[in-house]
């Protein structure tokens, strides 16, 4: 009975695996075939188009701009994650192995002017319904320092630290930005408002926003389809390891 429930628990596990796995190949497949399908408009063009999926290329210019807590920048989408590193209380003579533990999670998304050479128009992105290919830094520090310098944003004091007996270590701040002034990659259905502008967002289907340029996101588009697929092919292989080890052992 203990070998039934051991084998039922690892399926549930790899049955998560191979779920999130097909999600994540099915997301990034679509945004492919909706990259390689879309003609790069100018901005011009894409205002006489409401209605239609549109593929522009510009620079971002933002009226009242975020500021991300990490790093102080002015940008249009940040989010940052900062985590604390313990050492936990020893169990008798055993040291449990230090850790990373998610202590703060914040994101924030502001709308902005897209801008090219024939004149600029508004993006208007939301959370959730925009697929994000922001920057990416990771930054650490030790267990003394305050955040005030580095992270301007982010009161590392008021998380305070690990569980009596244990020993904060450090903390790491993952941040991922689209800051303002960056040329970015924006795909997108035009829509035409009730104000008469015509804007980019979400309501009129997937809205894609990428610092990366379009060669640069295809290979990730691609590289993470790939990566997705490998590790399904790896879980549904391994599916039949509890298989094989209950029948050879009976």
């Amino acid at each position: 009975m203990g070998v039934l429930l051991l084998i039922a628990f690892i399926y549930l596990v790899l049955g998560c695996i191979v779920a999130l796995c097909m999600f994540v190949f099915a997301k990034n497949a679509h945004e492919l075939s909706l990259v390689t399908a879309t003609a790069t408009s100018a901005v011009r063009k894409a205002r006489r188009q409401p209605g239609q999926r549109v593929e522009l290329k510009g620079t971002i210019e933002c009226d009242e701009p975020l500021v991300t807590p990490a790093s102080g920048q002015p940008c249009v989408y940040y989010h940052y994650q900062l985590e604390r590193q313990e050492r936990p209380p020893r169990k008798g003579d055993t040291q449990p192995g230090d850790t990373w533990v998610k202590v703060v999670q914040q994101q924030d998304v502001a709308a902005f002017w897209l801008r090219d050479r024939s004149g600029k128009m508004i993006v208007a992105p939301t959370l959730p319904g925009c697929s994000f290919h922001p920057h990416i830094t990771t930054t650490e520090h030790g267990p003394t320092f305050d955040g005030a310098e580095r992270w301007p944003g982010i009161d590392v004091g008021s998380v305070g630290h690990c569980p009596e007996g244990g020993e904060t270590l450090g903390f790491r701040v993952t941040e991922r930005v689209v800051p303002v002034g960056q040329r970015v990659y924006v795909l997108g259905t035009a829509r035409a408002r009730a104000d008469d502008q015509v804007v980019i967002d979400p309501e009129g289907g997937t809205l894609l926003l990428s610092v990366h340029d379009e060669p640069a996101l295809v290979a990730k588009l691609v590289g993470e389809c790939f990566l997705s697929a490998l590790f399904f092919v790896i879980t549904m292989a391994a599916g039949y390891l509890p298989v094989y080890f209950f029948y050879t052992q009976r």
